[in-house]
């Protein structure tokens, strides 16, 4: 591995990261991945919150919060800069991984995820490569009918994501499987 990769809450990040990496045919299996969550734990035990938005109001980092990825990852940058002058030196990979807690995109599992049976028109949209009608309730917004072309099912726990491309917003984005109140395949 020939760099370090930094996430706020590495280990959701990772399935996320981990299936475009995979999909693109990019081994980053063995980069460690440092989680900025962990660190500021560390380094500022005790505080109420440790989202993203939270410690950026804290250490009084400017953020308007769009929550897409490039903004998001600026914004870890900024915080990782930031505690990283409290750090102590490092010499070498065996203290590395004493004084930080680490992930490894290995620890991730790429297979594709079986749908229940309900969801059989999303898994024959990805075989198909066809579109697919869905009506998506996203966070405190009303549902909203959208076309997607969906790309691979992943799990974190026990949710499920499917990773598509939004005709809507004409990219790629990742929805929630519960959050899909409907959908329907589309001729």
């Amino acid at each position: 591995p020939d760099s370090v990769l930094i996430a706020h809450n590495a280990m959701f990040d990772i399935s996320f990261v981990g299936c475009e990496a995979d999909r693109v045919g990019l081994d980053l299996s063995e980069n460690p991945i440092l989680d900025t969550v962990d660190i500021y734990r560390r380094y500022h035990p005790g505080l109420d919150s440790y989202s993203l938005l939270s410690l950026a109001r804290k250490f009084k980092i400017d953020k308007d919060q769009s929550h897409r990825a490039a903004d998001d990852a600026a914004l870890v940058w900024k915080l990782f800069e930031l505690v990283s002058e409290q750090f102590p030196y490092i010499s070498g990979d065996s203290e590395f991984r004493k004084a930080f807690a680490s992930y490894r995109y290995s620890q991730w599992q790429g297979e594709p995820v079986q749908l229940p049976d309900q969801f059989q028109d999303i898994s024959r949209a990805i075989e198909q490569e066809r579109p697919l009608e869905i009506v998506y309730a996203s966070n405190g917004r009303p549902p909203q009918k959208r076309v997607i072309r969906p790309r691979r099912v992943h799990a974190l726990r026990s949710q499920y994501y499917v990773s598509a491309y939004c005709e809507l917003f004409e990219e790629e984005r990742t929805f929630r499987l519960d959050r899909i109140q409907s959908f329907k395949l589309v001729n």
